[in-house]
């Protein structure tokens, strides 16, 4: 019921955006493969904020460390790692030999998750991202 709450009074326009490829992902039964795309898209969109430059690496570095430290989801930083250049291949090239339904159903259950930290984190969503880029760039 405290998420419903937060979800009425969400004002924040890129994570209702995230909210609605979320919901179109998992409601539709389309292609699989268009879903995990969907999602690495959902969390890079969410947790990257415009950035540019060392996208798989930033990318990884922040969603392994809040499933790891803030919601006790034990991942590995490689496995994320991975995640992305096979969203990355599939884009660019429509087949991975890498892709697994049960690779999907991981990421789905990542990403509901971190919508989830990110919708509770609402009031220092900007100083949790500061302090997690900080610290990762004190541990590198």
């Amino acid at each position: 019921m405290k998420i419903y709450n937060l979800l009425l009074k969400e004002d924040d326009k890129k994570f209702l955006l995230a909210i609605q490829r979320f919901n179109s992902l998992v409601d539709t039964h389309s292609n699989i493969r268009n879903s995990f795309i969907d999602c690495i898209t959902i969390l890079e969109s969410l947790f990257l904020d415009n950035a540019t430059d060392e996208l798989r690496f930033r990318f990884s570095l922040i969603i392994s460390f809040i499933l790891n430290n803030k919601l006790k989801i034990k991942v590995n930083l490689n496995k994320v790692k991975k995640f992305y250049d096979i969203r990355s291949i599939l884009v660019h090239s429509g087949y991975s030999k890498d892709f697994k339904n049960e690779t999907f159903y991981e990421c789905l259950h990542y990403t509901r998750e971190l919508l989830k930290w990110y919708l509770l984190n609402k009031k220092n969503r900007n100083d949790n991202f500061k302090k997690i880029i900080q610290l990762l760039k004190i541990n590198s």
